[in-house]
């Protein structure tokens, strides 16, 4: 029998200030970046090498040498694009290769590929010291069937940007939102901007849904056709039918898509990821550089809600080399090595020690909300072995709604049956 996915908990504005009573590591990335996983340099007999794929950002292949200097074990990198990481992967695990020893995850990826064999149970690994090193429930997030799979290294939280030249309060409700949407409509100008392309809708959907106090799923069973569902996609669609928001959202499949456009000034208000603030800040990507502010995301019964994925490295289980590869999991997961990350790249580290430096903040102010966020539901809404298949027919639903060509009740009805015939409830 299937264990129920992890229930996406709130995690206490205390508890995770709490968590980051630790010293902050402050060591720049390099060879002596040894933290409290206790780090052993591997000895001369025990050097080796191992092959990951991961994406292109120059910070990880970086990353990767300095921890071949520090112990002397080859790292092979396989550039791969986002995008094509999942499938890459699970071509590899199907085929039964053992050509990687480190993949990225996340919280679904776990689930998909945890229940099919395909990953290495790291859970005897796990010291409850390293436990109370991260995020509270960050492994939690990152198990399936009682067995843990992956390390957190950040999280990729959805967050609300609005840009000061049109804005200059944080909205409190999504009706606040519209209100202002409308204001600032007009002349070349949109009041809000969505990205709703590849499966993305969900994730739109989801804040929407959690904002009423709703989910999309209580275990295996979908949730989302409910009267708290058809409100929330009800009030996605008058960003649409009010004519305020981009059309281009349509077209939009990935989020940092929908940042280019919002960083030439001419949207008003929009949910993205933490990439945004570096890149509206940067001159040379940027016509807003100081205009753009994050706040807590807007909310409707309840305060605030959002979306999260943890970004998390794992072994799989075909890999010949486990044992050098948990020594990368650790190295790359210190508190140095996040602290370089959050640094360089932007990401929201999954070390609350990290999240609290004073560094970290005074780069990336938009961290400060996050404990604040972290009070309201967030976490991600789909974390079935099926997953793929449940956002592919949940998200062509939704964008009919959006598009009009089917109505809210309708496109709701239809994935809701949709999704049952794929997980057999």
């Amino acid at each position: 029998m299937t264990e129920k996915p992890v229930e996406r908990r709130r995690i206490s504005r205390r508890r995770f200030i709490a968590a980051a009573g630790g010293a902050a590591g402050s060591a720049a990335l390099g060879a002596n970046a040894v933290g409290p996983f206790f780090l052993r340099h591997v000895s001369a007999q025990d050097q080796g090498e191992i092959t990951i794929a991961f994406d292109s950002p120059q910070f990880w292949k970086d990353q990767a040498a300095a921890f071949t200097e520090a112990t002397g074990i080859k790292v092979n990198y396989e550039d791969v694009p986002f995008p094509q990481l999942h499938d890459r992967y699970l071509a590899a695990f199907v085929g039964g290769s053992s050509d990687y020893d480190v993949v990225h995850l996340r919280d679904d990826w776990v689930a998909e590929f945890g229940s099919k064999g395909f990953l290495e149970p790291i859970t005897d690994r796990i010291t409850p010291e390293m436990r109370e090193e991260f995020i509270p429930n960050g492994f939690d997030y990152l198990s399936y069937d009682g067995q843990v799979y992956g390390v957190p290294r950040y999280l990729w939280l959805w967050q609300f940007y609005f840009n000061t030249d049109f804005v200059q309060e944080a909205p409190k409700t999504w009706d606040d939102v519209l209100t202002l949407a409308e204001q600032h409509t007009g002349d070349g100008a949109y009041g809000y901007i969505m990205t709703l392309g590849s499966t993305l809708s969900i994730n739109h959907f989801t804040i929407h849904l959690r904002a009423r106090g709703g989910e999309l799923f209580d275990g295996r069973q979908p949730t989302f056709n409910t009267p708290e569902g058809r409100e929330a996609l009800q009030e996605m669609l008058a960003f649409i039918e009010k004519e305020v928001t981009d059309p281009a959202s349509f077209e939009l499949t990935a989020t940092g898509n929908t940042m280019d456009i919002f960083n030439q000034g001419s949207i008003a208000m929009m949910l993205n990821t933490p990439q945004v603030f570096a890149s509206a800040n940067d001159p040379e990507k940027s016509k807003i550089v100081g205009k753009v502010k994050v706040a807590l995301v807007p909310g409707a019964t309840l305060p605030s809600a959002s979306y999260s994925e943890t970004g998390a490295i794992g072994i799989p289980a075909a890999s010949k080399n486990k044992d050098l590869a948990w020594e990368f999991v650790k190295f790359v997961t210190t508190a140095e090595q996040q602290k370089q990350m959050a640094l360089v790249l932007g990401r929201i580290p999954a070390r609350p020690d990290v999240l609290n430096d004073p560094e970290v903040l005074e780069k990336y102010p938009n961290f400060q909300v996050v404990a604040e966020q972290s009070q309201y539901k967030m976490g991600m809404s789909v974390t079935l072995p099926e997953s793929s298949e449940v956002n592919r027919v949940l998200s062509n639903e939704l964008v009919a709604a959006l598009r009009g060509s089917k109505s809210v009740e309708d496109a709701l009805a239809d994935a809701e049956e949709g999704v049952r015939r794929i997980v057999g409830e």
